[in-house]
């Protein structure tokens, strides 16, 4: 979970919270350094003031949605400001939910495990996202979209083998795919009439295709693949 706030107490009770969520929290000063934290679901809790902090955090909440397309939003509210409008112009901004800043411990972290489910559900309608956050993969329509500059834009066709052999990498990325369970799944075969020879092709024409972001395709010697 990642939390913009200037407000040290606040920012405490709300990790407090997390941890009891079993989230890891990660607090920023600025909304221009989430582009660093690009890559899966995941929750981004905004704080909101009166007057002008609540115009910054209008700025910011362009930021989520611009870098981190994955995460569901929250603005964080004192309770006073609960009743005003400051609730109605929170979700005006986009935001999933709104926390009271006074709130319960409690309820708190029923409202960021909320918001995880949340974030969860919507990424998997989009498909699969890489660590480095510039690789979308619809699994369903065998589809690849490339982001370049805050875009998403389509990327090659991939082949029928080259799209589940990219849609195993991403589901499991930073981990070892061993070559035998890739033939397995992908070919019905251990050892059989398909060999490694032909799985390698596979991944050389994924990595080709995917062209500087195919990098992330790495050749473990020896076991099989990992995408980084």
């Amino acid at each position: 979970m990642l939390v913009v706030s200037g407000d040290s107490s606040w920012a405490q009770r709300l990790a407090a919270a997390a941890r009891s969520a079993g989230l890891a929290t990660v607090r920023l000063r600025d909304a221009r350094a989430l582009a660093g934290y690009a890559g899966g679901a995941g929750v981004t809790v905004l704080d909101w003031g009166p007057g002008a902090a609540s115009l910054q955090a209008r700025r910011w909440a362009g930021f989520v949605r611009r870098d981190l397309p994955d995460h569901a939003l929250a603005f964080a509210v004192e309770r006073g400001d609960l009743a005003a409008d400051a609730l109605t112009q929170a979700l005006a901004q986009g935001a999933d939910g709104v926390l009271d800043k006074d709130g319960a411990p409690a309820v708190l972290a029923a409202q960021l495990r909320a918001l995880c489910r949340r974030a969860a559900a919507a990424a998997r309608e989009r498909g699969l996202l890489s660590p480095r956050g510039d690789l979308r993969f619809d699994p369903a329509r065998g589809l690849v979209f490339f982001r370049s500059r805050g875009l998403w834009r389509p990327g090659p066709a991939l082949a029928g083998k080259e799209a589940g052999l990219l849609r195993f990498l991403l589901e499991s990325p930073g981990r070892v795919l061993d070559r035998a369970d890739l033939l397995e799944a992908l070919w019905c075969s251990r050892g059989g009439d398909v060999n490694g020879e032909t799985l390698d092709k596979q991944a050389a024409s994924l990595r080709r295709k995917l062209g500087a972001r195919g990098r992330a395709l790495r050749t473990v010697r020896g076991r099989g693949y990992r995408w980084d």
